[in-house]
């Protein structure tokens, strides 16, 4: 029964964090598109491979050995889940609209890969938005980690606590390089 509660809650969180990471992925590629500009192959391999690493993770926490006597949701369209998804997009969504709005100022506005289909080139609001995106995915996977009274804590699960400190590190190294 607590392996059963484990995996039931574990789907949750995984619907959660992939409604919300769907909602941000979708935000963001369409205010990159509106100006034109995109997202490199190697900034989108970059968060599906942070994105799989961490699922991996989720999935490898424990039940606990003592059976809870709080029952865990019986579906993702339960209203606290909804509501928390709603949430977590709005402020995700407050934070990159601000980027992408602060961004835009540093574009060259006769830059010729700021066409739907032209060439990519890095620039600072492509950039900006890789590390909001990443920020924002990394962030809905530590909210939305369950925990107990249903399986281990996040700072049980050392795996995913190694992953999250090497993920925030390395965005936070990204952040203070300049070109």
């Amino acid at each position: 029964l607590q392996r059963g509660r484990c995996t039931l809650v574990t789907m949750m969180q995984i619907d959660k964090i992939l409604g919300v990471n769907c909602l941000v992925n979708a935000l963001v590629l369409s205010s990159l598109h509106l100006v034109g500009a995109k997202q490199g192959d190697t900034q989108l391999t970059v968060v599906g491979l942070v994105v799989a690493t961490l699922f991996f993770f989720v999935t490898k926490s424990q039940p606990l050995n003592k059976l809870s006597p709080q029952r865990p949701p019986s579906s993702v369209l339960w209203k606290q889940v909804l509501l928390s998804i709603v949430v977590q997009f709005l402020v995700h969504f407050v934070c990159i609209m601000a980027v992408t709005f602060l961004s835009k100022c540093y574009l060259d506005p006769f830059d010729p890969s700021l066409v739907p289909d032209g060439h990519f080139n890095q620039n600072t609001l492509n950039s900006a938005t890789f590390i909001m995106t990443e920020l924002a995915t990394v962030n809905t996977f530590v909210v939305n980690y369950t925990g107990r009274p249903f399986m281990e804590a996040l700072r049980e699960n050392k795996l995913m606590v190694r992953a999250l400190q090497i993920t925030y590190g390395v965005l936070f190294a990204g952040l203070s390089t300049h070109e």
